[in-house]
């Protein structure tokens, strides 16, 4: 006798795992006709979702479990089928923190474990800035704007707004000078909010100096608490300051000192020179989109008069 292979006596199974975000391979299954077969163990994962078992259509409900028994008949594809599992993710819910606050922010999900960067604040409110998140209502910040944090379980995040309090102060090192002679002036800059004990967060100061009888000499030193701060650039040809002050707390102090000098001339000349600054400390400034206003501290202040007369 001579045999020899049929394939119309065979059927095959092939697996679909039915989602773009499923993992996996499994081997095709074949078969003779009309007899039972055990379908292979599910090889496929999905993040985020549980196997449930498997259907003949894409959008079916589950008709065979896994590694059921089946009479195979004829060639069949199988598709995964695949619930949602709440358990296997977390979602974050921003809370405005205040009935006074405006705007609305939705909330984000991420798989458990997953590092996720928080949506930008979306959140406003009059007359405050808006300084991070806390995981309790009247908490510290625990997380700055559009941190990365990974969620284990399902996390409510509250806004936590300061309200900011600038001082400064303009000096001169001397009342009187002759004309050249060179003159130290010193802007003291310092979080105020003493109350609260908030700190402001990526904070930079823009100052614009505008001289009036005199100029800068490029001179500039930044100082925080009396130790030089190298974040700092001046641009001579604009008479600008710009320093990134990084984290403000109430018990820091910034310094700004540069040289002026005299230029009044003139025989039975007496005049008074003083340096205007006025500029803005920022806060927030991980903000992606345009910041608030009420991110920003302005700073408006005249130097104290300097007495100049002619040199001798």
């Amino acid at each position: 006798m001579v045999f020899s292979y049929d394939p119309d006596q065979w059927a095959t199974i092939t697996y679909n795992k039915n989602a773009s975000d499923a993992t996996g391979t499994m081997n095709a299954q074949t078969a003779l006709k009309g007899n039972e077969v055990t379908l292979n163990a599910n090889q496929f994962s999905r993040p985020g979702y549980t196997f449930k078992g498997w259907s003949t259509s894409p959008t079916g409900s589950v008709e065979y479990n896994n590694q059921a028994k089946i009479s195979l008949n004829q060639d069949m594809t199988l598709y995964a089928v695949w619930e949602y599992d709440d358990g296997q993710w977390a979602t974050i819910t921003y809370n405005k923190n205040a009935s006074d606050a405006t705007g609305t922010m939705e909330s984000q999900t991420v798989l458990r474990g997953t590092p996720i960067t928080l949506n930008a604040n979306r959140f406003t409110r009059e007359g405050y800035v808006f300084l991070g998140w806390s995981k309790t209502p009247a908490g510290i910040v625990e997380y700055t704007n559009q941190a990365s944090i990974t969620p284990t379980g399902n996390i409510t995040l509250y806004a936590v707004w300061g309200t900011p309090e600038l001082y400064y102060d303009f000096t001169a090192d001397k009342a009187d000078a002759e004309v050249g002679d060179a003159i130290k002036y010193t802007l003291t800059l310092g979080n105020d909010d003493t109350v609260n004990s908030t700190p402001w967060y990526n904070a930079s100061a823009t100052i614009f100096f505008n001289d009036y009888v005199g100029y800068v000499d490029g001179s500039v030193v930044v100082e925080l608490n009396g130790n030089p701060l190298q974040a700092a650039v001046y641009d001579a040809q604009s008479n600008t300051l710009i320093i990134d002050l990084g984290t403000m707390n109430p018990d820091d102090e910034y310094s700004i000192t540069f040289n002026g000098s005299a230029l009044v001339g003139g025989e039975g000349f007496d005049a008074e020179l003083y340096f205007e600054a006025e500029g803005q400390v920022t806060l927030a400034r991980t903000f992606r989109s345009a910041a608030p206003s009420d991110s920003k501290v302005s700073i408006s202040g005249s130097s104290d008069a300097v007495s100049i007369v002619p040199a001798e």
